[in-house]
């Protein structure tokens, strides 16, 4: 399970200048009838908080929470189930439209070693 891989991440980079986080978007399955059925797209800040929490409790990195708005789903490309990294000046260093835990390891590592090399900052993916 994904989510079960980013803990570990988190727990691996805990002494790293490094943050994991989630943002808790849209509901990509709301109501679906299955698994989600008891999470119908939010009309509330409070109802999308309230799933948030529930989210937050199947791992072991923080939650945050986007408007009702989209404002973050918007401004990174509206990919459903993204990934981001981003450096410590705000640049955007990787984006993949799949959270996938190994492929953002490696994103990682990589640049946490290109910065302890002394490389210079400022490497954006456009």
């Amino acid at each position: 399970m994904q989510i079960d891989r980013w803990s570990r991440l988190a727990q691996k980079y805990k002494n790293e200048d490094v943050q994991l986080f989630v943002i808790y978007g849209r509901e990509l399955h709301p109501g679906d009838g299955k698994s989600f059925k008891l999470y119908p797209q939010p009309k509330s800040e409070y109802e999308k908080a309230a799933y948030a929490k529930d989210f937050a409790q199947l791992g072991k990195i923080p939650v945050l929470i986007d408007g009702l708005d989209d404002a973050v789903f918007t401004a990174y490309g509206k990919a459903p189930n993204g990934a981001y990294l981003v450096d410590a000046d705000g640049n955007l260093v990787f984006r993949s439209t799949w959270a996938d835990a190994r492929k953002m390891e490696h994103m990682i590592d990589t640049l946490l070693k290109w910065y302890k090399a002394g490389k210079p900052k400022g490497f954006v993916a456009k």
